[in-house]
């Protein structure tokens, strides 16, 4: 956890700002017990099909092999996601 009590943010960042409050109003939804189909960003799976989000480059591999470990890498964990994201 990030200590943030220093942080001062500006005008330019209010994309942190608005994704800070959603994530808030989800924490609180779900600490109350709300309904869960209140929380902000809800993506049914059809919706989550549909996003060719950026892939990614988390692997760990040997030099001579970096470029089909990453690949394999994220096919796989697409692969395991309930919604299946195709590239």
């Amino acid at each position: 956890i990030q200590d943030r009590t220093n942080e001062h943010l500006g005008t330019t960042d209010k994309a942190i700002i608005q994704h800070r409050r959603k994530l808030r109003k989800a924490m609180k939804i779900i600490s109350d017990g709300g309904d869960l189909s209140e929380l902000p960003l809800q993506l049914s799976a059809a919706q989550a099909r549909d996003i060719k989000g950026p892939i990614a480059i988390d692997a760990i591999a040997p030099t001579q092999d970096w470029e089909s470990v990453w690949q394999t890498s994220d096919q796989q964990r697409r692969a395991a996601c309930d919604w299946d994201a195709e590239l």
